[in-house]
């Protein structure tokens, strides 16, 4: 994301916000589909930013929704149901109906447990509507289920004129090596090929592959793989579903210097944000060194031939973990210096401690592609909904 546009928004708005760019995000879409060259569909996990949903939208080929919550932000958004993918771990009775009352057999449903199965059958026999569903197979964690769960439910769904098994639904984590995305394609082709002996193919796969995203100073690009296309056959749709590697790049988080010190020999830059609204993975008590970029502010003299010193950046927060970052060398920083922080546009905006210490939600910005910004959140109070 450009400066200019930075400090456009630093005119008009209070720090700390999040600003996300919709020209970004398409970017990084149509490089995803340069390297997939039409071998797999691709989906946008929105929990990795709800906010972009409807700027991605038109750039993916689904949208996998995992809670009501977010069920809600895509019927709101009129978001085409066509494209959405009903998944979570949980889906409560009163939700699900209410999903299906809506969506009705417009959308697609994953399957994460016999009782998830009932629900959804029962509606679609209820209703005289054939349902799409995707029985999600487990990596052995909570999420999905185990093979033989999955053959039990198949028989069942053999005989049921309402359920239309589509396929497998895989995901196991996120910031992946490619070692671990080849041993587990190589593990879902073994069971591919293994149900097809038994008689049942499957026509369709819907993966996670949890591809990584390189964030801190010092850290090789990661790979991607996508060799795993070519293994499962002309006769097996794919859809790739990524959340994190989309969203990343598109963001920044801006937050500003608000005093500086000195304290026992060690430098401090407090900024207005916190670890409470920005998150990236793996960091920990600020050890790592992200993509951040100084901005002045207009109409003041700088020292840059000063000396390079090493400063902590933290937090408003009152805690000692509230360390964005641990050592960063600066020339000369003064209050009311901006830092922007790249390739926060996964993530930070939902699962940061927001409502710690009853800070202020940051403000919400987006650059859309006609180059109009618009404020999707203002900053917020929160100190109403903790009393």
């Amino acid at each position: 994301m450009e400066e200019k546009l930075i400090k456009e928004a630093l005119g008009k708005y209070k720090t700390p916000f999040y600003m996300f760019s919709v020209e970004d995000a398409e970017k990084t879409i149509s490089g995803l589909r340069n390297k997939i060259n039409g071998r797999a569909n691709l989906c946008y996990a929105m929990k990795a930013n709800p906010f972009m949903v409807r700027y991605i939208e038109p750039y993916v080929d689904r949208i996998e929704v995992c809670s009501m919550g977010e069920f809600e932000i895509c019927n709101e958004l009129g978001i085409n149901q066509e494209k959405v993918l009903i998944s979570g771990v949980l889906k409560e009775e009163e939700d699900i109906i209410r999903i299906m009352d809506t969506f009705e057999n417009r959308c697609c449903y994953t399957i994460e447990s016999p009782e998830q199965y009932r629900l959804i059958s029962d509606w679609a026999s209820n209703n005289q509507k054939k349902m799409s569903v995707y029985f999600r197979l487990t990596s052995g964690n909570q999420f999905g289920m185990d093979e033989e769960t999955i053959d039990g439910l198949l028989k069942a769904a053999a005989d049921n004129n309402f359920i239309e098994v589509r396929g497998i639904h895989f995901f196991s984590g996120t910031q992946k090596k490619v070692k671990r995305i080849k041993d587990e394609t190589q593990r879902i082709k073994d069971y591919f090929i293994k149900m097809k002996e038994a008689g049942h193919e499957f026509g369709e796969l819907e993966y996670g592959p949890g591809m990584a995203v390189s964030y801190f100073e010092g850290q090789k690009e990661p790979e991607e793989y996508f060799d795993y296309l070519d293994e499962f056959g002309e006769n097996v749709k794919i859809t790739i579903e990524l959340g994190r590697r989309i969203a990343a790049e598109c963001g920044v988080y801006v937050t500003t210097i608000k005093d500086i010190k000195t304290t026992s020999d060690v430098n401090y830059c407090i900024v207005d944000g916190g670890i409470h609204q920005m998150n990236y993975d793996g960091q920990l008590r600020g050890m790592y060194n992200p993509d951040i970029r100084v901005i002045r502010k207009d109409g003041i003299d700088y020292d840059d031939n000063a000396e390079m010193k090493k400063y902590v950046i933290a937090g408003s927060l009152c805690t000692t973990n509230d360390i964005l970052v641990s050592s960063k060398e600066f020339t000369n920083p003064q209050i009311n210096d901006v830092l922007a922080f790249y390739k926060t546009g996964a993530y930070s905006v939902t699962e940061g401690m927001l409502m710690f210490l009853s800070h202020r939600l940051p403000a919400i910005i987006i650059n859309e592609l006609n180059g109009n910004m618009t404020l999707l959140r203002e900053n917020i109070e929160t100190y109403k909904f903790n009393m």
